[in-house]
């Protein structure tokens, strides 16, 4: 309940510090009705929420059991995607192994031809 019935209640004689009065039946009458048109004339009428969803709209939605099926699907999909993906980077790796290696291979021959040529212009004077 709100404050507004309490207030109502406490001015109709009940008070700690006061003696109790009696009160009639009309008067408690009176304070329920008074109760019960506060709340009444702040709840939603069928009018109010004809606005909102109705059962036929929600008729339209997946179900629960649909969502499911439905994310398992995606879930599979995306598995069977993430294991070609997996299977396609292996192949990668393995294709680009021979070829690392040979890089790295003639990295260190051009570097030991530069060597050479830099001793031989030294030789011949016309090295750095």
């Amino acid at each position: 309940m709100d404050n507004k019935f309490l207030d109502r209640f406490a001015s109709n004689g009940y008070d700690n510090n006061m003696k109790k009065k009696p009160m009639t039946i009309e008067q408690l009458a009176k304070i329920v009705k008074s109760a019960f048109d506060d709340i009444t004339s702040r709840m939603a009428t069928k009018d109010d929420l004809r606005g909102f969803t109705t059962k036929d709209d929600l008729k339209g939605f997946a179900t629960k059991e649909e969502l499911r099926s439905g994310l398992y699907d995606i879930r599979k999909d995306m598995t069977e995607e993430f294991d070609r993906v997996h299977a396609d980077m292996g192949d990668m790796k393995r294709s680009l192994m021979p070829l690392l290696r040979f890089t790295a291979d003639n990295d260190v021959k051009i570097q030991h031809l530069q060597n050479r040529v830099d001793r031989l212009e030294r030789k011949v004077g016309i090295g750095r």
